[in-house]
């Protein structure tokens, strides 16, 4: 059988370089309203949306029993626009023995991934707000600050010293006092830990779907395309670690980092790890 080109690897690639570039940016950050976090979690999911179609397609020739049952199972699902959770939560029961558990991780962790994405991507008329915060919203910051990726209450108001972004809501609010406003949830979920943690989820997710299949030529022959999803030992906390040390140089972002060394005023050894960004 020929060679077979997936998209997904490369949606995977944007968004670990996005990832990549946030870090760069703002290694310690844990505030929200990062561009490149945005796109991370947005193509983290995306990846296992683009995955589970082409998956789809594969199948559709294949022999296997395995491969007939998936598509046998999962074209009429995308055809009928079902949700991404039940597509890939079926097309784990009709190719494995041990299919994903809703409950348990990984797909509890895939789940809250889509809800963000979906979130960020479709804000619905009916949605009602609560003290000027969508119920959805709150739930959802509920179950990423229980996961430790976000850890305050800056996703719920931003305080009068952040006048900058407070300054931006003067002209629409009139004349009348602000001391705080509500967060957009977007603004709320786009900092580097959730970044990484959608990465991780999107990387475990296809991982763990083709490792738990039941043995053939179908679970093989995607094998060869799992390592391109993987995030390398280490990888991201190395480039943390990378960027702490940064900071220790007294400069607050890369680029001064980078400027100290062109002047002259650093010598340091770059790592091999530098040179992924």
């Amino acid at each position: 059988m020929a060679d077979t080109y997936l998209s997904a690897p490369k949606i995977f690639e944007i968004a670990k370089s996005s990832y990549q570039r946030v870090i760069y940016q703002t290694p310690e950050s844990t505030d929200g309203g990062k561009d490149d976090a945005t796109i991370a979690i947005l193509f983290s999911a995306m990846t296992v949306e683009v995955f589970l179609n082409e998956l789809i397609e594969l199948a559709r020739d294949r022999e296997e029993s395995d491969a007939k049952s998936l598509f046998s199972v999962c074209k009429p699902l995308l055809e009928a626009h079902k949700e991404l959770e039940t597509r890939l939560f079926e097309a784990s029961r009709s190719t494995s023995d041990t299919p994903f558990v809703k409950g348990n991780q990984p797909f509890q962790d895939f789940n809250l991934l889509v809800r963000v994405r979906n979130r960020i991507v479709h804000l619905l008329a009916g949605d009602t707000p609560t003290n000027g915060l969508i119920r959805e919203h709150v739930k959802i910051l509920s179950d990423l600050r229980s996961r430790k990726l976000i850890v305050d209450d800056r996703q719920v108001l931003i305080n009068r010293e952040q006048e900058g972004l407070i300054e931006k809501y003067k002209s629409l609010l009139s004349d009348q006092e602000i001391n705080s406003i509500p967060v957009p949830f977007l603004y709320s979920v786009s900092t580097n830990s959730v970044a990484e943690w959608s990465l991780k989820v999107a990387s475990e997710i296809i991982t763990s779907f083709v490792n738990t299949m039941r043995d053939s030529g179908f679970k093989n022959h995607l094998q060869q395309h799992v390592k391109f999803f993987q995030i390398e030992p280490d990888n991201l906390s190395d480039l943390q670690e990378w960027y702490k040390m940064i900071l220790k140089f007294g400069c607050s972002t890369s680029n001064e980092f980078i400027e100290k060394i062109r002047k002259k005023e650093l010598v340091v050894s770059f790592p091999d790890v530098i040179k992924e960004v």
